[in-house]
């Protein structure tokens, strides 16, 4: 989750979300907990593959850490 590329494409997908919202690094966290809670977003990103939605979780908090607030 914190290799350099997934944090790339971890910082596309908050530049999307940008566009309606701006996230906090708390607000970041909370979103990457609720793409691992619930079970629509589990379902939906789990069908790529069953390990995305907890890698994904794990890179959104990685990059919360490091450059929100």
């Amino acid at each position: 989750p914190s290799d350099p590329e997934v944090q790339e494409q971890i910082r596309k997908h908050i530049e999307t979300i940008k566009h309606f919202w701006s996230p906090t690094k708390e607000g970041y966290i909370k979103l990457a907990e609720f793409y691992s809670t619930s079970p629509d977003f589990k379902k939906f990103i789990s069908a790529i593959d069953p390990n995305l939605t907890s890698f994904l979780a794990k890179a959104m908090i990685v990059f919360a850490e490091r450059e929100l607030s």
